[in-house]
């Protein structure tokens, strides 16, 4: 859907709760505006104007119950009526208003829409100008305009805050609307937290959603911190496997844990200094019934429980990967014995498609280290797991795992004897990246 298409699209919504909004304002222009007009009294004429909208909304909803029923233009008497209201009050938007729909339907659209651009430099409150403004800038391609008058009209009245925020999380999904929108969202206005939860709804918006958080991030705007929605637009990203743009939206977002990370290393040996942030590029933690982690900061562990039964991941995280060699290393101890084979990382593919684990590699107690081969493919993003299998009749584990790292293996390193996981450094070298 290109922007004239969604332009169409705002158009035709805007129309459905043109008949809302008019209808509002009428309650709130006046009680009894035909009556009022028909006393033909001094400075009772700007009633003229709501009576002349009140007419245009009946008929405007006339046509929405008809099929195929031609676009609604202001008539004669309407048109009268908003003049008579205008020379009584030039101030009178809705009149004004009116009368900028009447001459763009006489066939002079650029003077209507000048005449229509003057009522919203008066007022910026009018739901019928702001309407007609959204529309013309929308027939146009001025994506700019569009969004900055749904974002004034928004913030003035709220009856058209749930058409408006879908049309602007619709009109997300492309990417010319990108540079227009990051300065309408970026001083996030008070409709801001309802336009990130409507495009977090919307699969196809993410990406641009997630190009337009970042600017905001890196620009001058206030709002430089994560919020929630932040953490699910990332989430979202993984689930339809935009691994580039979800780790490029938590890495400026990620505070005080930049640089960290070895440059050489895929998960250093600090892993476990902090609490996760933006899962799963940091851990992603179970919180299953039968099977959960968590993270001592003190320690620099993760702790991992389970009962008898239990079996899937304890923690896993996102990390991009390359066949080859890489050095698993860890640390890990217990109060009790743990069943062989209870504890293991294996990392699998995480792009569509993949099945089987690449590669797993049995967690011993102790100071490790061992060489793990991914075999060539077109991966590039790898799911690490610490994954727990406890038999039924096995006795429950508790187990603390820290020092966990994965770096490229250097050239011509191996493992000393796989069947015995002997480590291939010495334990003073272990967990180094």
């Amino acid at each position: 859907m290109n922007v004239a298409r969604i332009s169409g699209w705002l158009a035709g919504v805007t129309g459905a709760v043109v008949v809302a909004v008019w209808s509002y304002a009428i309650a709130n222009q006046g009680r009894s505006p035909a009556t009022t007009a028909a006393l033909n009294l001094p400075f009772t004429q700007t009633a003229n104007g709501a009576l002349a909208l009140g007419s245009l909304a009946r008929r405007q909803a006339e046509a929405q119950r008809k099929a195929n029923e031609p676009a609604v233009k202001v008539n004669g008497f309407e048109t009268r009526l908003a003049e008579t209201a205008y020379r009584s009050d030039p101030l009178a938007i809705t009149a004004i208003g009116i009368m900028g729909m009447s001459i763009s339907g006489a066939g002079s659209p650029n003077k209507g829409r000048a005449v229509l651009e003057a009522a919203g430099r008066l007022s910026r409150r009018s739901s019928l100008v702001s309407s007609r403004l959204i529309e013309a800038a929308g027939h146009t391609g001025d994506e700019a305009t569009v969004f900055l008058w749904l974002s004034r009209a928004m913030l003035t009245d709220e009856t058209v805050r749930n058409v408006y925020i879908a049309a602007m999380a619709e009109a997300t999904a492309q990417d010319r609307s990108v540079a227009a929108l990051v300065p309408i969202v970026g001083p996030a206005p008070a409709w801001s937290d309802y336009y990130w939860s409507a495009v977090l709804a919307r699969p196809r918006s993410l990406v641009n959603a997630a190009k337009i958080r970042i600017a905001i991030a890196r620009g001058s705007w206030p709002k430089k911190d994560m919020t929630s929605a932040d953490r699910q637009l990332v989430e979202n990203l993984v689930a339809i496997r935009e691994f580039e743009m979800a780790q490029g939206l938590a890495r400026p977002l990620k505070r005080g844990k930049s640089g960290s990370r070895a440059s050489s290393a895929i998960l250093s040996g600090d892993v476990f200094t902090d609490a996760p942030v933006f899962a799963p590029f940091d851990w992603q933690l179970s919180s299953e019934g039968n099977l959960g982690a968590s993270i001592d900061k003190a320690n620099k562990q993760i702790v991992v429980s389970a009962i008898p039964g239990a079996s899937g991941f304890a923690a896993r995280q996102l990390v991009r990967l390359n066949s080859g060699n890489h050095a698993l290393s860890w640390t890990m101890s217990s109060e009790q014995a743990i069943a062989k084979n209870a504890l293991a990382v294996s990392l699998q593919c995480a792009e569509e498609g993949a099945q089987e684990k690449a590669a797993s590699v049995v967690l011993a107690p102790g100071k490790n280290r061992e060489i793990v081969s991914v075999p060539p493919s077109a991966c590039g993003w790898y799911w690490v797991s610490i994954d727990v299998t406890v038999p039924d009749g096995a006795v429950g584990l508790d187990a603390q795992i820290g020092d966990l790292a994965l770096s490229q293996a250097a050239a011509g390193e191996k493992n000393v004897d796989a069947r015995s996981n002997t480590p291939v450094l010495p334990a003073s070298t272990s967990g180094g990246s």
